[in-house]
């Protein structure tokens, strides 16, 4: 466990501490949202930011996975565009984790949705897609 910390988690928390103005840029994001927000990686940007933690993606997608969960209103909340930003992490060193943490039918109704606006600490913030901009 030693080693573990020191060589493992001691470098993916440097990359955290290298993107410190990213994560300032992620709170500025939740702080300047005007509804909830969604986040998985950093969804502790949120209480930071003085807002609740609405579902936590990665443990709702697992339950959604065993038939525990049924993801149907957070579906229909995400295409009727109730969520002021979402933010979805995608880091380089790790492609495809996002994948992990969300379901493939959320992915898709945010794509649908939403459009990404910018990426920030490997976090790519997502807002709501004018309906006449539809795909």
């Amino acid at each position: 466990m030693v080693q573990t910390s020191q060589f493992t988690y001691a470098r993916s928390q440097a990359g955290v501490i290298a993107n410190r103005d990213g994560l300032a840029r992620l709170g500025k994001v939740v702080d300047d949202s005007n509804g909830p927000v969604l986040a998985a990686e950093y969804a502790g940007l949120l209480p930071l930011e003085g807002r609740g933690i609405y579902l936590q993606p990665f443990e709702m997608t697992q339950l959604q996975r065993e038939g525990r969960w049924d993801q149907g209103p957070l579906l229909v909340s995400i295409e009727r565009r109730e969520f002021s930003a979402i933010l979805i992490w995608k880091p380089p060193y790790a492609p495809g984790v996002y994948r992990e943490r969300w379901t493939r039918d959320a992915l898709q109704t945010i794509e649908y949705s939403y459009r990404p606006t910018h990426k920030y600490a490997d976090t790519v913030v997502y807002r709501p897609r004018p309906k006449k901009d539809v795909p």
